[in-house]
């Protein structure tokens, strides 16, 4: 049976794929993207999608033309 759209291969889960899954997912003539918990909230800071700033640090550097003779 082929599946209706590409959206019939995206499968997502907020833990880890079974072995069966990963092994089914390997062995078939389609694409399938496995994503897991883990990957799901790395592309999620990625791309700032549902996810918020808590703290921001500033980097400071010495400014080497301060103290340059004028």
């Amino acid at each position: 049976m082929e599946p209706a759209c590409l959206d019939d291969y995206k499968k997502i889960t907020i833990s880890d794929f079974h072995k069966n899954a990963l092994d089914y997912a390997r062995g078939v003539t389609h694409k399938i993207i496995l994503i897991n918990g883990q990957r799901l909230a790395q592309l999620m800071i990625e791309h700032r999608i549902g996810v918020s700033t808590v703290r921001s640090i500033a980097i400071r550097r010495v400014d080497s033309e301060y103290f340059e003779d004028a």
